[in-house]
């Protein structure tokens, strides 16, 4: 079954992670402002989405 990034980014669980995602990096930070950061996103999607497709067309964005 394939991934659609419209049918399950921006949900309860994504908010949560990209809100614990931003604490844990402003905390990082605060301690050690010369820190360096490093993050990879395993389940980032394509990155890139072609909003004119005939599959965005009804969707609320």
């Amino acid at each position: 079954m394939p991934y659609l990034q419209d049918k399950n980014a921006g949900n309860l669980g994504d908010y949560l992670k990209h809100f614990y995602l931003l604490e844990l990096i402003e905390r990082i930070i605060k301690e050690n402002p010369a820190a360096s950061i490093a993050y990879i996103d395993s389940h980032a999607g394509a990155g890139k989405y072609d909003l004119k497709n005939e599959h965005w067309k009804n969707m609320i964005l």
